[in-house]
């Protein structure tokens, strides 16, 4: 198992303790995506708070789609799906009005593409990652 930053493999009990920790924070939410016609999980998204920025709050939002269910067509609706939740989350006021960022490699062309599909615009560019922002106000 390992990180999206760091590519250097994660102890399982580390990782069981960032999922309790996860889930007990009440300004993130995990979520599992599936295929219901095929009955088969696809992949997994968090929304996540990150700051506050001249009043304004900005969440990060990134997807992993399972290896064998890559280009299959996943990425664009689960997307899709993270950015209405995020939506419903502001509307029910669990979530403060704001952006959604995602970090993407610069070598990984479907993500920036998915992500492209659902109206997220590139902001910032690094050799190590790509941001990109969706504005939700």
């Amino acid at each position: 198992m390992a990180q999206f930053r760091d590519q250097h493999p994660i102890a399982l009990q580390d990782h069981m303790d960032w999922i309790k920790k996860a889930l007990l924070d009440r300004r993130m939410r995990l979520f599992i995506a599936t295929d219901q016609e095929a009955g088969v999980s696809v992949g997994t998204g968090r929304l996540d708070f990150l700051r506050t920025e001249k009043g304004v709050a900005v969440y990060e939002t990134s997807i992993t789609v399972a290896p064998p269910m890559r280009g299959r067509g996943y990425a664009v609706p689960f997307i899709a799906s993270l950015v209405h939740e995020c939506r419903i989350f502001m509307e029910m006021g669990k979530f403060s009005r704001g952006s959604i960022q995602a970090n993407v490699k610069p070598m990984n062309h479907a993500s920036l593409c998915a992500f492209a599909s659902n109206e997220f615009v590139p902001t910032l560019f690094s050799e190590s990652l790509v941001t990109l922002e969706r504005n939700l106000l």
